[in-house]
């Protein structure tokens, strides 16, 4: 079972509830969802930020990226 996020374990307390309004809940429950959208958005933006620093390094640093994949490709030859 995967844990949850904290955003999870929230929308859950507030669905849970029974001391909120409907119309509170469905207000909070709303924000949440804004927030894991919002949230998924960054991660998209991080992961092609890495990306690019990633490209932008093997090209500064052939050489040393070549090394470093060789002695990866050793190491799991090897089973390590």
């Amino acid at each position: 079972m995967m844990k949850k996020t904290i955003l999870e374990q929230l929308e859950q307390a507030v669905a849970t509830a029974h001391d909120i309004s409907f119309a509170k809940k469905a207000e909070l429950l709303a924000l949440v969802d804004q927030l894991k959208s919002d949230a998924a958005e960054h991660r998209e933006d991080l992961g092609e930020e890495l990306r690019d620093s990633v490209m932008e390094f093997e090209t500064a640093h052939p050489d040393l990226v070549e090394l470093t994949n060789r002695a990866c490709k050793m190491l799991s030859d090897i089973g390590i």
